[in-house]
């Protein structure tokens, strides 16, 4: 009786995957969130599927530095 529990709570972990943003579980091989549309990776160990890398922001945030760096070369002379 204890091993058909457990086989079935290892079913429905590897079957579903739970959503970093809003908890709730969707497919293991979904690839977007069925209630909040966000994307979503691989799950972890603990079946909490991963958030993905937003390569946008980083971009973003690189030519902030570089237009930060560059107003302090004009400004102060260099």
């Amino acid at each position: 009786m204890g091993d058909s529990v457990g086989e079935g709570r290892k079913m429905k972990s590897s079957a579903t995957k739970k959503c970093p943003y809003c908890n709730s579980h969707v497919k293991s091989d979904a690839v977007r969130c069925d209630v909040c549309r966000r994307r979503i990776g691989v799950a972890d160990a603990y079946g909490v599927a991963k958030k993905p890398v937003n390569i946008g922001s980083y971009v973003v945030a690189l030519g902030a530095v570089a237009a930060l760096v560059g107003y302090l070369i004009w400004a102060f002379g260099g």
